[in-house]
């Protein structure tokens, strides 16, 4: 008699290193492209909506029709709600994976948390996980002389 296959295995990373996660989710939602537009308005390599736009830089001073395609200032807004969607997931009680946090990105906090809690997380919000630990994978690793 074959044993059963060993259960799959659900690699958590707490903390989510920001910037692997960033070039990921850039690379799943625009292939990087600072120029792309989404169907519903959102723009850069992040896909980066208005109202979230909003919420981190002033519209009067940063509009964010002229501004969502220059790198500096889309990485900024991207890094801010990175934070804040990481913080929202723990205070949810939700365990801070690649995939959770892409999928509040794409889905909104609380249509992410409903899809999480019913366990329906986005299949785009699954390569982005695939793509983060793939380039964590290959990432130079960081090596320390004793002291």
């Amino acid at each position: 008699m074959i044993p059963p296959p060993p259960p799959a295995i659900v690699l958590h990373v707490e903390p989510i290193d920001r910037g692997f996660f960033l070039s990921a989710l850039g690379q799943e939602e625009s292939g990087l492209d600072l120029n792309k537009v989404g169907a519903l308005g959102e723009r850069g390599p992040w896909q980066i909506r208005k109202k979230v736009w909003d919420s981190y830089v002033d519209e009067k001073k940063t509009p964010f029709e002229e501004c969502a395609h220059i790198p500096e200032t889309s990485a900024y807004v991207a890094r801010c709600h990175f934070d804040w969607l990481s913080g929202r997931l723990k205070a949810h009680g939700l365990p801070l994976t690649p995939e959770n946090v892409a999928a509040t990105w794409l889905l909104g906090l609380a249509g992410g948390v409903r899809a999480i809690n019913e366990g329906r997380i986005p299949e785009v919000a699954v390569r982005v996980g695939n793509l983060y630990r793939a380039s964590l994978a290959v990432a130079p690793l960081k090596i320390e002389r004793p002291r």
